[in-house]
C-alpha cells in the first residue's frame, strides 16, 4: 500500500516538475481543503488495495474501481470532475501536495496499526482455538 502511494506521489511530482511555469493552474471552485483531499485519497488507496486483493482481471478491477471512486466521491458530496480539478491544482503546488500525501501516509499507518492491534486483541485470551500440545513434566 505504501509503495503505491509513494509511486503515485513520485509520478505526480515528476509531471508537475515537467510542466512549464507558464501553465499555471487556477484554483478550482470549490477548492477542497488539503485535509479533504487527504481523506479522499486515503479512501481511494484503501479501495484499490481491496480491489487488488480480489485477484480479478485487470478490466474487471478497472471497472470496479471506477464505480468505487464514484461512491467515494458521493460520500464526500463531490463529483469526479471536482476531484480531478482539485488534484490538478494540488499537483501544481508541490508543497501542498507533499503535505497531503504525508497526511495520507500517516492516516494509512494509523489504520494499519489499528488493524494489527485488533488482530492482537482477538488472539489474546481466546480459548476457542485448538488445544496446544503441552509436554507433561
Amino acid at each position: 500500500m505504501k509503495n503505491i502511494i509513494f509511486a503515485v506521489l513520485l509520478a505526480i511530482i515528476a509531471i508537475a516538475c515537467d510542466k512549464k511555469k507558464t501553465n499555471v493552474v487556477v484554483k478550482p471552485k470549490p477548492l477542497l481543503t488539503e485535509h479533504q483531499m487527504a481523506l479522499i485519497l486515503r479512501d481511494i488507496y484503501v479501495a484499490e488495495g481491496k480491489v487488488n486483493y480480489l485477484k480479478i482481471s485487470r478490466d474487471s478491477s478497472k471497472k470496479l474501481m471506477e464505480k468505487v471512486q464514484v461512491q467515494i466521491m458521493d460520500n464526500y458530496d463531490i463529483d469526479t470532475s471536482i476531484y480531478k480539478r482539485n488534484m490538478e491544482y494540488y499537483a501544481s503546488n508541490l508543497r501542498d501536495l507533499e503535505k497531503i500525501y504525508q497526511e495520507v501516509l500517516d492516516s494509512v499507518n494509523v489504520m494499519e496499526t489499528n488493524v494489527k492491534a485488533k488482530k492482537g486483541e482477538s488472539g489474546k485470551g481466546n480459548d476457542s482455538g485448538p488445544p496446544k500440545n503441552k509436554k507433561k513434566p
